[in-house]
């Protein structure tokens, strides 16, 4: 194999390596987002509920709530904080999670450093397959 079909695969794969790379953290970072977005909104349903039983007391002139009135609100505020905490615990479950470097199990770089040889690979790749083993 001569230098620069070498080159080339390795350009090729680290072209490869780095697409991976950002995709993954794209996807992290939309899952961040989605998971920030999720917990304001059960902050501000937290704040919702705080403020509508004070207006509620207010509207009465400072006299307090009936049992059920304020059993209503609370209720009502209660259900849409754990729709809230629900949609924030299935965007947490969405977030990649393990090793954000994706490549290191991937079956086509393997096969590659079989086909290079690992004295090439060692070689062409350098660092960036540094905590690879190769058997």
């Amino acid at each position: 194999m001569n230098f620069s079909k070498l080159f080339l695969e390795t350009k090729r794969i680290r072209d490869w390596i780095n697409n991976q790379e950002s995709k993954f953290a794209q996807k992290a970072k939309q899952a961040k987002k989605k998971v920030l977005a999720a917990k304001d909104k059960v902050k501000s349903l937290k704040q919702k509920l705080a403020d509508e039983l004070a207006k509620a007391i207010t509207a009465k002139d400072g006299s307090s709530l009936s049992i059920s009135e304020h059993d209503e609100i609370v209720s009502q505020i209660k259900c849409e904080a754990a729709q809230a905490h629900k949609e924030m615990l299935e965007s947490m479950n969405m977030a990649p999670k393990g090793n954000s470097y994706p490549t290191h199990h991937s079956p086509a770089v393997g096969s590659l450093i079989q086909r290079l040889g690992f004295k090439h690979t060692l070689f062409t790749i350098g660092c960036i397959m540094d905590c690879w083993i190769v058997t």
